[in-house]
């Protein structure tokens, strides 16, 4: 094994962060929905259980 590797394994990673943008978001922008039920392919959500 490295031993950068396991050093690093030891002492632990640093804090991290990030932005994620999931796709079905930018769906509901290109698609000017309203809903993400709309823009999910495969929801189990039915129809008659969206309130108007």
């Amino acid at each position: 094994m490295d031993e950068t590797f396991y050093h690093t394994l030891r002492v632990g990673m640093p804090p991290a962060g990030g932005v994620r943008f999931g796709i079905d978001r930018l769906l509901i922008i290109l698609t000017d929905s309203s809903d993400i039920i709309d823009v999910i392919p495969f929801s189990t959500y039915h129809e008659s259980q969206k309130s108007n």
